[in-house]
């Protein structure tokens, strides 16, 4: 009868400590540049969770035949939309992502660290422009069109328009 060896087929010590470690170093190599990319992740979620408020709010003032009100709270991370004197919604800005400046043409008009926009009935807007900054120091700016309620986004040198 043929011996069988028992070891044959199986990994050695040595050959599963070789694996482990390189598998340690690609994880210590990735995973900084994996984290690098959360605050701007969060920066993109917050723009694109601003711009489909402000077209909700434009379609609330449509349907409803009203004036909205959209209001920031430039010292903070809040921003919420008004009919007259009631709440229709209230949204905070995702973790670390905060408002660096919100203007109106030139002028930045905030009262008691509040900035104010419309939505017109007619579909217009005010026309306005956010600017989001992350603790990565990074900014993105959201300008709304008046006329066509477009928005446009711009990070460092890159827009886009949705």
């Amino acid at each position: 009868m043929p011996r069988r060896c028992p070891a044959a087929g199986a990994f050695t010590l040595i050959e599963v400590m070789v694996v482990l470690a390189i598998v340690t170093i690609v994880i210590l190599l990735v995973r900084p540049n994996i984290e690098g990319i959360r605050p701007r992740r969060n920066l993109g979620a917050a723009a694109w969770r601003l711009a489909n408020t402000v077209r909700w709010a434009q379609d609330v003032a449509i349907s409803r035949r009203q004036l909205i009100r959209l209001l920031y709270d430039v010292a903070g991370t809040e921003y919420w939309v008004m009919i007259g004197d009631a709440e229709l919604s209230r949204r905070q800005l995702p973790e670390g992502v905060s408002f660096a400046s919100v203007r109106f043409g030139e002028e930045i008009m905030v009262i008691h660290d509040v900035a104010e926009a419309w939505a017109y009935p007619n579909g217009t807007i005010s026309g306005h422009t956010v600017v989001l900054s992350n603790e990565s120091g990074d900014q993105l700016t959201i300008e709304f069109n008046p006329l066509t309620g477009e928005v446009e986004t711009k990070l460092a040198s890159h827009a886009q328009t949705y």
